[in-house]
């Protein structure tokens, strides 16, 4: 019986690995630490064997492609997505219970995910819809009271 030789995809990686090694890979996603990832899901105490054992694990093909496949996936697999962050954030942004930093982090934190905070370019024109060509005005600032004095004395 001649086996596939398909790439491996999501189900392949799935059921090719492990449980631990599927718990590692999202650990590892999560930490992005392979030591304390590996410590973490097989128990083990040292850090010298947990980051041995990780390298080992993280050169694995499969392991790899798990872990690029959680990557990509990363609002599915954390049950995250930005617009329950953005409900969350606005939440805290328009509660009066919290105090005026948080709402103040919450609020910036919302015009980063939805864009607002990036510059914007505006140009300005004239009537006849050509742009303006900048000119310096030269402004002189007068006391009020002494002009008035001095139209009085003319």
């Amino acid at each position: 019986m001649k086996r596939s030789t398909k790439k491996a995809g999501s189900n392949l990686n799935k059921s090719r690995l492990s449980g631990k090694q599927r718990a590692f890979c999202r650990e590892y996603v999560r930490e992005w630490n392979g030591t304390k990832s590996y410590m973490k899901v097989y128990g083990v105490k040292s850090e010298d064997v947990a980051g041995a054992s990780s390298a080992r694990l993280l050169r694995n093909v499969r392991i790899q492609a798990f872990c690029d496949e959680l990557e990509k996936n990363l609002e599915k697999t954390t049950g995250i997505s930005k617009i329950s962050v953005v409900l969350e954030h606005k939440t805290i942004a328009f509660s009066k219970a919290e105090e005026t930093k948080d709402r103040q982090k919450s609020l910036d934190s919302i015009s980063k995910l939805l864009g607002y905070d990036s510059a914007g370019k505006l140009e300005l024109t004239g009537k006849d819809g050509k742009p303006l060509i900048p000119q310096v005005i030269k402004i002189e600032v007068i006391n009020n009271r002494d002009q008035v004095k001095k139209d009085e004395q003319k």
